[in-house]
């Protein structure tokens, strides 16, 4: 059994690398028109950078910002 290739790039740069044109191909499909070249192809490059984040952390989900929440039980009444 051959042992694994091990990668000598930093992951904590590629992941940053990764995140900041994840957010550029963002920004283009808030500004593009919906189905667009542009859109489209911005779609293509989430998409990529994704299943590449997927490939390098077994988390493709990673990159992705969480909804803001509102703190637990902030909307109970005070009795």
């Amino acid at each position: 059994m051959t042992k694994p290739k091990r990668s000598g790039c930093d992951i904590n740069l590629v992941l940053q690398n990764l995140r900041a044109g994840r957010s550029g191909a963002i920004m283009v499909c808030m500004s593009a028109r919906i189905n667009s070249t542009e859109y489209m192809a911005a779609g293509t490059v989430l998409d990529a950078v994704d299943d590449l984040v997927a490939s390098l952390t077994g988390d493709k989900k990673l990159l992705h910002t969480s909804a803001h929440r509102t703190q637990t039980g902030s909307k109970r009444r005070a009795d």
